[in-house]
């Protein structure tokens, strides 16, 4: 893609556009561009991943980058931090989220971090009362 393709997209937005495929999307950030596609049984090609499992990695990696960044500042050797994040379709409004910390910490830090976890930015916009205002237009 040439830099003249690439829209201009301010710091902490993001654009969507169609790319040809039915549903192949490119998602552009300030700085970055990535493919969301459906899998095949779905329509799609599979060049990238779907909506939905872009959601559950949003709140996965906020949940990482969070602990990481209280246990640094604490000075807590947590080790290796990983996050599974699903949902269940007969539940879809319900997350099951499975934080891993590999170090040696004590059972006070494990509190701590865990209660952390839950004020990352993206789960507390996904625990609060959003709001999605919309608007179409043609031409």
């Amino acid at each position: 893609m040439s830099s003249s393709d690439r829209p201009e997209v301010a710091f902490g937005d993001v654009l969507v556009r169609e790319a040809g495929d039915p549903y192949r999307n490119e998602v552009f950030t300030h700085s970055h561009r990535l493919i969301v596609d459906e899998p095949v049984p779905k329509g799609g090609n599979d060049e990238g991943p779907r909506p939905t499992e872009l959601l559950l990695a949003a709140l996965g990696s906020c949940i990482s980058i969070t602990l990481r960044m209280y246990a640094e500042h604490k000075g807590i050797d947590a080790g290796p931090i990983s996050v599974a994040v699903s949902r269940d379709p007969k539940q879809p409004t319900t997350f099951q989220v499975d934080v891993q910390v590999k170090g040696d910490l004590d059972e006070a830090q494990l509190k701590r971090m865990r209660a952390i976890a839950g004020k990352c930015p993206v789960h507390k916009l996904l625990t609060s009362d959003l709001e999605i205002v919309r608007t179409l237009n043609g031409k």
